[in-house]
This record gives structure tokens, sequence and C-alpha cells, in this order.
């Protein structure tokens, strides 16, 4: 297990995750109760990837695609907000949400490698080669 990569991620959460927690102290008791939702979901996919669960999982890559965000967890939230998965408090399930994600974004950016590839081929100058004929002379 790359440490480096998991130690970069639990940095990034537990920053981040001071930060979430200090912007409700400020707030009424009424607006902390209606994003519980929200505060729900950063606490417990914070917890899951601050604890030793994930190690020996394999899940190296897809840590270090979360550790390349600057917040992992409102990047989830977000990611959850465009989904229309429900809401998992079991941590097996939220893993396997996570890599979801990760192999969703993956795919979407080699669909898009191919396509900016197809583009460029198809701007060179004159047709394909087969339709070109040939000058034998």
């Amino acid at each position: 297990m790359n440490k480096n990569i998991h130690e970069l991620l639990a940095e990034k959460i537990e920053s981040e995750m001071g930060s979430f927690r200090a912007s409700y102290k400020d707030m009424s008791t009424q607006q902390t109760y209606n994003d519980w939702y929200i505060i729900g979901f950063y606490e417990e996919y914070y917890e899951m990837l601050s604890t030793d669960y994930l190690e020996g999982r394999n899940v190296d890559d897809m840590v270090e695609w979360l550790a390349q965000h600057e917040k992992p967890l409102e990047y989830l939230y977000k990611a959850w907000m465009d989904s229309s998965g429900a809401f998992s408090h079991n941590w097996e399930d939220m893993l396997d949400w996570v890599r979801t994600v990760y192999d969703e974004e993956k795919q979407a950016s080699v669909s898009e490698l191919i396509d900016s590839a197809k583009e460029r081929s198809s701007n060179f100058v004159g047709n394909s080669v087969e339709d070109r004929p040939l000058d034998l002379d």
C-alpha cells in the first residue's frame, strides 16, 4: 500500500472536515437540522476514508484519484447529488459507490481522449488514405 497517497488523502480530508465543521458553528440549530443529510454524508465518508478501513483493499488508484481533488469530500458530495443513488451507511456500499464514480470518470476521460484523437485525425488535409486516388507517376 502506498502510504504517501493515503497520508495525502488523510491530510486533505482532515483539513476539509475541519473547515466543514467550523462552517456550522455559527449557524442556527434550524439550519444545521435542515442540512442533516449533508452533514451525515460528510461525516460518514470522512470516517470511512480516515480510518484504516481501506488498508488491504487494493484501492490505491482510487485513493490517488481522490487525493488529486482539492476537496475530496465536497467532490464526492457533488457527485452523489448528481447521481440517482441512495445514500448508504454501509461502508462496503459506500466504497463500491466511490469506485463506481472513479470508474465512470476514468471511462469518460478515455472516451474524451478517443474522441479528441478521432477529431485530430479527421482534420488532416484531404480525404482518408482509402479515398485518395493513387498517383502512379
